[in-house]
């Protein structure tokens, strides 16, 4: 089965999506302007970014090869999680001592909660459990949990929704069905318990799913329903440009408009952010060359390193130095209200611009070796199938 081509761009934008998430958690030692504190108080649309962006990536990767039956399907489970433990682990591993360390002190949560909620962390199912005593290890691995549940049911997905739909429907129509429907789910849990909303796996499927239907109507297959829409997008630059403007205005109007923690975000941001990533995937755009210069593509390639490992310097300086008090609130592991971090402004952002460095380290000698040694460890009886550098390069689906 022939490699797809690369789609560097994608690299790019994933640094960026990371590097928000970050952000929104060094808020608790960064006294930012107040501008940039109402543009990342909505860290969590960092998250569905990357959401979209896997149902994307991994459809365009793998349609050919589950849209006629189900085999490979163990090789394909493997080969996921080859990509996402490695980091998992170490990162959970690295954050216990200090999270047993605060339950020690405050007794935040029952030992055998703690015990429980530690395992359900590891095998990532915690984001099931919406209570706060499960998310008290490193706390952006809830969207792994997510992430695995799509792996789960991605081939499915394909073969027994994307294909058969996709024969009968044009892919734009399916978009507004599976909007539409998530939209109505969103609002109607969010009066339930507004956790289920933002961790549940199930309740994240639908923005997963936009990515999976504009992946089916980028690769046109002919035995689909084709999309002049996305046609227009390959042929035309100045459609590109139009739709990275309009999306980019959306972003921004939402996060800036919304209140933090509003369950309305998702309904928001994920159209938006699935304009941003056809109009960079279809050609050139006015930002194709910033994202596909060598630094930025070595950032995007250790994106997942940075947004699972972030977390951790955040909850050490603040225990250690105290949070900051425009962050909205002293974070679960310290016990007195936020009066200032004593760390300072310029020893924190020297701690972010570290915390990247070290995501650069950790992914050229901790991920990389670690995936290639894995999926080496599980060799398919079929021939191995390239899946181009879109979805090990380009793309971390998450987080």
């Amino acid at each position: 089965m022939p490699a797809k081509p690369a789609i560097q761009a994608l690299t790019g934008l994933r640094f960026f999506a990371a590097l928000f998430v970050a952000l929104h958690h060094f808020g608790q030692l960064i006294d930012y302007p107040y501008w940039l504190a109402l543009l990342l108080r909505h860290g969590v649309a960092g998250v569905t970014f990357f959401f979209v962006l896997s149902g994307f990536v991994l459809t365009y990767n793998y349609y050919d090869r589950f849209s006629s039956g189900l085999s490979g399907y163990g090789d394909f489970l493997w080969a996921r999680m080859a990509r996402i433990g490695p980091m998992h682990l170490l990162t959970h591993l690295a954050i216990t001592p200090f999270t047993l360390l605060v339950l020690a002190s405050n007794h935040l949560v029952s030992p055998t909660t703690a015990a429980v909620s530690w395992l359900s962390n590891l095998f990532l199912v915690q984001a099931y459990v919406p209570v706060y005593g499960f998310q008290i290890w490193n706390t952006p691995a809830w969207s792994l949990c997510n992430e695995a549940f799509f792996y789960l049911l991605l081939p499915v997905l394909i073969r027994g929704l994307l294909v058969p739909l996709g024969r009968r429907q044009p892919p734009l129509r399916l978009a507004t069905g599976v909007y539409w429907l998530g939209g109505v789910v969103v609002l109607a849990t969010v009066w339930v318990d507004a956790r289920l909303v933002f961790w549940s796996p199930p309740f994240q499927l639908w923005v997963f799913l936009l990515g999976c239907i504009a992946a089916l109507a980028y690769l046109r297959p002919d035995e689909l329903k084709r999309q002049r829409f996305i046609d227009q997008l390959k042929t035309s630059r100045r459609s590109r440009e139009v739709v990275l403007g309009v999306s980019l205005i959306a972003i921004l109007a939402s996060v800036l408009a919304l209140p933090e923690g509003s369950a309305a975000l998702n309904i928001c941001v994920a159209p938006a952010f699935l304009g941003l990533i056809v109009a960079v995937a279809s050609g050139r755009t006015c930002l194709g060359a910033l994202l596909q210069t060598r630094p930025l593509l070595f950032l995007g390639e250790a994106s997942y390193s940075l947004y699972i490992l972030h977390y951790l310097p955040v909850c050490l300086a603040t225990f250690l130095f105290g949070a900051n008090p425009s962050a909205g609130g002293a974070p679960w592991w310290t016990n007195t209200a936020p009066t200032g971090c004593a760390l300072g402004q310029v020893p924190s952002l020297s701690l972010l611009v570290i915390t990247v460095g070290t995501s650069l380290v950790c992914y050229r000698w901790v991920e990389s070796p670690a995936r290639r040694w894995l999926r080496a460890q599980r060799q398919s009886s079929s021939p191995p199938v390239r899946l181009g550098l879109i979805q090990e390069r380009q793309v971390r689906p998450m987080t």
